[in-house]
C-alpha cells in the first residue's frame, strides 16, 4: 500500500498531471539534471529512456537529432560521465524554457 501524499507532494502531482507536453519535457530535463548531480545512474537513465520513448518520428529530421543526442547522453550516464550529461541537459533545459516563454508570449 502506498503511503498518503503530504501537501507538497499533492501540489506537485497536480502540477505534473495538469502540465502541457512542453512543460513535462522541462520537468524531465530538471529531473535528469538532479539525478546526474546525485550520480544516480538508474534514475537518470530511466528518465532519458522516457524522453527517447516519447519522440515522435513523424517528424524524422528533428526526432532523429534528439534521438542521437539522448542516446549519447544515455551512454555517458552509464560511463559515469555525469558532468557531460548535466551540461547537455542544462543547455537543452535553457533552450526549451526560452521556447516555451516565447510560445506563451
Amino acid at each position: 500500500m502506498t503511503p498518503p501524499l503530504n501537501a507538497v507532494q499533492k501540489y506537485r502531482a497536480g502540477e505534473i498531471l495538469g502540465a502541457s507536453p512542453g512543460k513535462l519535457t522541462l520537468y524531465i530535463y530538471d529531473y535528469i539534471i538532479q539525478q546526474c548531480l546525485r550520480k544516480d545512474t538508474p534514475k537518470a537513465s530511466r528518465a532519458i529512456a522516457l524522453l527517447i520513448d516519447s519522440l515522435n518520428f513523424d517528424y524524422q529530421e528533428v526526432s532523429s537529432g534528439f534521438f542521437r543526442l539522448y542516446e549519447y547522453a544515455m551512454r555517458m550516464v552509464w560511463e559515469g560521465e555525469f558532468d557531460v550529461v548535466t551540461r547537455i541537459f542544462r543547455e537543452l533545459r535553457d533552450a526549451w524554457q526560452r521556447a516555451l516563454s516565447k510560445a506563451a508570449a
